[in-house]
């Protein structure tokens, strides 16, 4: 009987180590994709810029912040530095609208 369990554990073991592995080489493999999306979509952004700083066209890019700078950085800062730059008032008030009434919920 004991050894029967022994064997049964060793088994377990077994596939355990397997799963993680397996765990281990998804994590990888995701890893990678994500770095290289994250190269490709440099790639194109830069190549956008470079083509309207190339032929005089305006450009208007969005970043969207998932870590929430904008929530840690007073608001008025980053208001004020629109105006600065003279981002044009349409896109500062959709701006402001877009982080004010932003709400996220997970289930």
């Amino acid at each position: 009987m004991e050894k029967l369990l022994q064997n049964e554990l060793k088994k377990t073991r077994v596939d355990c180590q397997k799963l993680i592995q397996e765990r281990e080489r998804g994590e990888q493999e995701l890893n990678e994709a994500v770095k290289s999306f994250k190269v490709e979509h440099t790639s194109i952004v830069t190549k956008i810029i470079e083509d309207a700083k190339k032929n005089g066209g305006d450009l208007a890019v969005l970043w969207l912040d998932l870590t929430n700078a904008y929530g840690r950085i007073p608001h008025k800062l980053v208001d004020l530095t629109l105006k600065t730059y003279h981002v044009p008032e349409r896109f500062q008030k959709l701006l402001q609208h877009y982080y004010n009434n932003f709400n996220m919920h997970f289930t």
